[in-house]
């Protein structure tokens, strides 16, 4: 290759990779902070643009005194480092760490080429410029295509980039030719009134030792004066381009939308990708154009893209620009602007400097760009704090701390929970709103409990009508049309159904398809009057629930997932697909066995009359036991763990949690355990079959394959399973707590001891392990006492709750809830399940009501409901119902149910607190409570649940 080719390439891929680890980090920010979804994503930005912009400040005061190559032997090292630390670590200080590195050897990068361009033509300008603009684009699309459609982990394709920048030192000791004679290293003068310039030893090579000893005062002045000069003409213009278009990108294009009727996309998120790509892309083609279009007025291209700025900033407000197209153009013209005023200010810098200045100049000037981003993240810290001081409501739920009048309660206050704040300041700020609830009444709504509703359950009735008359339907079917499951319905009828719901679902997907050219077009969900019609298109799997139950489309999309699952916990999806990959109409039903059908009716069941409460809330339940006997467990647990065992659970009555085994740096996702739960819970399969009231079989052991998805979609685990019985005349005598009381359901002492384990051929070896656990937890009396006594007591101290009947505290950390109740009457559990449900399903939406009109959500015509929102996940609702009496499935009338003058005893309220920490629902039966009452209450429960968090929820488990 000739001396300007390998010139062009060579300051190309300068450029390039220099910019692309850059790009790559912002686009893995979501990914990177996964696992910290409380760090917002413009703190990536700001670790990946300060470093570089500190470094570009401090390089004009010492970067001249390292030579090129120990330069590029830096930024190969700080930029691989950096990536790696970034890929391998998951620690989110760690990951920060990594981001700096790379931050630092961009910058150095920047400063380091634009320098070494003054010994070069002003070809090696041009392409370090083109090879900028092209990074944007090429590191974005092929980190899209590692891991999106290649299917390459995060970790691996951040460790494939962290190779990519070897590639400078081919570049630079092979692929570049020489520099041209006569130019040679900046020359720093050795006293502040040396003119610049001026004589001939201005052109000769500087000691690093010489540098050493000169005052740094006089070298610090010197430095600036010579800066003093680039300020103006290049560095204030380029700055402004810098700082206008980066507004425009991070605070102004997100809210640059218009009606989806109105544009080519089916989501507003993608306009922002395409307001992306559309930068991306002109800063690529100005950046290489410049042989073509020469532009010197660098003051008019800041003001044309200042002008840029305030359009889009008057679109925001006002909506003038009528069509997304012309949008779309601006930000296009705005990646042009910007591209071209960063390669005409250096051309402009090497054209009109003199031959001595211009290496400094080069890399001061490089400030600008950095410069420009900063100010304008800072400019959007000061405009979000200010959203958030105005939002002081919620401000003040976002650290859930409670004030109180005693030392004890005082002792409460913990790092973990006030983050910034202080104690005082967010007791008082909650003190505020409190004090703001409790101004009115609590709205009373309009529509009663419907309690006499008959509970719904599986049949295979061949009555048409009343087939079409239940409240909760669910239909499986192959996408061929072949009926799998339904839990309502004969033969005969569903088959009609079944050929109705594949035809509207494969239309729906081949229309949208067709029209935007991608294949995410499925049907969601539909509404015709208060029936609500759901799709789950999981090919070769569609699922269907039809519901007049006011369920919104997400919880109705979350049955349909479980439901999914569950097939996929049965049979696995390899096998699934193999299945109709060979047979597209294959029967399914054939491969379920009579316990998964039952398993599947139990389940749809519990869907449909709301039974299972860790589905509502999407969370486990867990057995309140002390610390100190949790902590026994584990260690009980740990003295056993073995290869042959990759998961332990020990669970109490009705599937409440107690602790886990688990290996390090692996745990069980929710949804898995409540797969795993319903499996065991839902059927008769691990139940006695002697009684008219099945119960769970005791040291009776059970080898099954479950398959979990969020674990592993492709494979099994084999589960071992045993119930014993800690309700025992002989040993509760021993320890003194008298006979087992006979009214007492035998099930509500039974504990169960869950096994998973890799290896389908390990059952003996794991039946010995699970022997000695349990012969470990019998021996010891005070382990066996207290397990006894928390199956039985599960109410929190008196005084805690005098005015609440119920209630449910869930920690989101831990993905966990207890549960509180007084009753066990049927008719009242469907009470709290119901007024659970509604409760969920208002965190779930978040919907803000008016409360001066009568407004109608979810099918629910409430009078004045309250609803206080603070933030996508912070908010208070609080609503009466008034219950009516429970009828019979016969003499069901619905109009019954609504009581025109209900009495105080008929008036039940339902409190929900929901904050990032945890959700709190409260339930009380009878008479009216004041608001300040509820509220003061509130905080008593909220205290106590936190005090007692190691007693209450299954922190870390035992891990090994």
């Amino acid at each position: 290759m000739d001396y300007r080719t390998r010139t062009f390439l060579a300051f190309w891929l300068f450029g390039v990779v220099n910019n692309v680890l850059y790009v790559v980090i912002l686009s893995a920010a979501v990914d990177l902070l996964k696992e910290n979804p409380g760090v917002p994503k413009a703190a990536i930005l700001m670790a990946d643009i300060l470093p570089a912009f500190l470094a570009k400040i401090v390089a004009p005061f010492y970067l001249h005194s390292i030579p090129y190559p120990a330069r590029v032997s830096i930024l190969i090292a700080l930029s691989s480092t950096g990536m790696i630390v970034i890929a391998w670590y998951k620690q989110l200080r760690l990951i920060f760490i990594g981001v700096a590195f790379a931050s630092l050897s961009s910058g150095l990068g920047e400063v380091t080429f634009l320098q070494l361009t003054h010994f070069y033509e002003d070809l090696s300008l041009k392409a370090f410029s083109s090879g900028t603009g092209g990074a944007g684009i090429l590191g974005s699309f092929t980190y899209l295509t590692l891991t999106t459609f290649f299917g390459i982990p995060v970790p691996i394709t951040l460790l494939l980039f962290s190779v990519l920048p070897f590639s400078f030192a081919w570049s630079y000791f092979i692929l570049l030719p020489e520099k041209i004679p006569g130019y040679e290293l900046i020359h720093v003068a050795s006293s502040a009134s040396e003119p610049l310039g001026d004589q001939e030893t201005s052109i000769q090579s500087f000691s690093y030792w010489r540098f050493l000893a000169l005052d740094l005062k006089a070298h610090l002045l010197y430095t600036f004066t010579r800066m003093k000069p680039l300020a103006a003409p290049y560095m204030l213009p380029l700055t402004t381009v810098y700082f206008s278009e980066y507004v425009i990108n991070q605070g102004v294009s997100p809210s640059l939308l218009f009606p989806l009727n109105e544009i080519p996309f089916g989501k507003f998120r993608d306009v922002y990708v395409v307001y992306s790509t559309l930068y991306q892309l002109g800063v690529f083609i100005s950046r290489s154009s410049s042989s073509l279009v020469r532009i010197p007025h660098l003051k008019c291209l800041s003001v044309l893209q200042f002008t840029n700025l305030m359009i889009c900033i008057t679109q925001s407000m006002f909506y003038y620009i009528p069509n997304v197209y012309l949008m779309m153009l601006i930000i296009f013209y705005e990646g042009l602007l910007g591209g071209a005023s960063y390669v005409n200010t250096f051309l402009s810098v090497l054209e009109e400097t003199s031959l001595d200045q211009r290496e400094f100049a080069m890399g001061v000037v490089g400030i600008s760009d950095s410069a420009g981003i900063v100010l304008s993240a800072w400019l959007k810290m000061i405009h979000t704090s200010r959203i958030s001081a105005k939002k002081s409501v919620a401000s003040s739920l976002k650290n859930p701390v409670f004030p109180s009048d005693d030392a004890e309660s005082n002792a409460l206050v913990t790092d973990e929970y006030l983050g910034d704040q202080s104690s005082s300041s967010v007791n008082n700020d909650l003190n505020s709103i409190l004090k703001q609830i409790t101004k009115d009444s609590i709205p009373v709504s309009s529509k009663a409990l419907k309690l006499g509703f008959p509970e719904e359950k599986d049949d295979e009735c061949e009555d048409m009508q009343l087939f079409l008359n239940r409240r909760k339907h669910f239909f499986i079917l192959s996408s061929a049309g072949k009926p799998i499951y339904s839990m309502h319905g004969s033969e005969d009828i569903i088959v009609g159904y079944m050929g109705l719901i594949q035809t509207i679902v494969s239309y729906f997907h081949l229309e949208e398809t067709a029209e935007a050219g991608i294949g995410t077009g499925d049907l969601r969900s539909f509404k015709n009057g208060d029936v609500c019609f759901t799709f789950e298109n999981r090919y070769p799997i569609i699922l269907m629930g039809v519901s007049n139950m006011q369920e919104t489309d997400v919880e109705s999309t979350q049955q349909l997932d479980f439901l999914y699952n569950y097939l996929v916990t049965t049979l696995s999806k390899p096998h699934i697909n193999k299945v109709f990959r060979q047979r597209e109409s294959f029967d399914f039903r054939k491969l379920l066995g009579h316990a998964d059908v039952a398993c599947l009716n139990n389940i749809c069941a519990d869907l449909a009359n709301n039974s299972n409460l860790g589905l509502i809330i999407g969370g486990l339940p867990c057995l309140k036991v002390k610390r100190h006997i949790r902590v026994k467990l584990e260690q009980i647990l740990l003295r056993y763990t073995s290869p042959s065992v990759l998961y332990g659970l020990l669970l109490g009555p009705e599937g409440k949690l107690i602790t886990v085994l688990r290996p390090r740096r692996h745990t069980l996702h929710t949804a898995d355990l409540q797969l795993l739960f319903s499996m065991i819970f839902n059927t008769n399969t691990f139940k006695t079959s002697s009684t008219d009231r099945p119960e769970f079989q005791v040291n009776e052991e059970f080898w099954v394959p479950v398959c979990l998805p969020r674990f592993n979609s492709n494979g099994f685990l084999y589960a071992f399973i045993q119930f014993w019985q800690l309700q025992r005349d002989d040993a509760l005598e021993k320890l003194g707590t008298g006979s087992a009381d006979r009214s007492v359901n035998p099930d509500t002492t039974k504990m169960g001891l869950i096994l998973l384990s890799p290896y389908k051929d390990q059952f003996y070896q794991v039946r010995d392990i699970s022997k000695r656990i349990i012969d470990r937890i019998m021996e010891s009396s005070t382990l066996y006492k207290e397990l006894y006594l928390s199956m039985l007591t599960n109410t929190p101290p008196e005084g805690i709750c005098p005015l609440i009947s119920d209630f449910i505290f869930k920690s989101k950390k831990h993905a966990q809830y207890f549960l509180m109740k007084r009753d066990d009457d049927g008719e009242h559990d469907r009470m709290l399940r119901y007024i659970y449900s509604r409760l969920h399903s208002a965190v779930v939406t978040n919907t803000l009501v008016s409360p001066q009109r009568s407004t109608k959500c979810n099918g629910e015509n409430i009078l004045q409901r309250k609803i206080i929102t603070f933030d996508s996940s912070n908010f208070i609702k609080y609503t009466k119902w008034k219950v009516s009496s429970s009828q019979s499935q016969e003499s069901f009338n619905m109009n019954a149910l609504i009581s025109s003058s209900p009495q105080k005893n008929d008036i039940v309220t339902g409190f929900v607190i929901s904050t990032p920490s945890f959700e709190l629902y409260m339930v009380r039966k009878g008479s009216d409570i004041d608001k300040k009452a509820l509220a003061q209450t509130s905080k008593k429960i909220i205290k106590w649940c936190l005090k007692n968090e190691g007693r209450l929820f299954v922190s870390g488990g035992a891990v090994f």
